[in-house]
């Protein structure tokens, strides 16, 4: 289960995976519900569950956002290390 941070961490994304313009807003009003605090991460969750089966989205299930936000985390502790790693090498040379 996600908690309501973890949720709202990643709420662009999930917006961003919904394909139909229903889902989209019924999303969105579910997580600005849950930012204001009216209805519990539990509710959103099931409720993303039951957009996600009914095809209005991109994402296969509810794992799906779990990994979403894992890879989020990751990538934002992790972003100035890879991209100084990065940063001045071009892959067509030998420098």
């Amino acid at each position: 289960m996600m908690s309501k941070k973890q949720i709202l961490t990643i709420k662009e994304e999930i917006l961003d995976s919904f394909t139909t313009s229903a889902g989209k807003s019924q999303a969105s009003r579910l997580l600005e519900s849950l930012d204001e605090g009216r209805v519990r991460p539990k509710y959103v969750m099931q409720r993303l569950e039951y957009l996600i089966r009914m095809g209005h989205s991109n994402l296969d299930n509810k794992d799906t956002l779990k990994e979403m936000y894992d890879f989020k985390l990751y990538y934002e502790k992790n972003k100035d290390e890879m991209s100084d790693y990065n940063e001045n090498k071009n892959i067509d040379t030998n420098t």
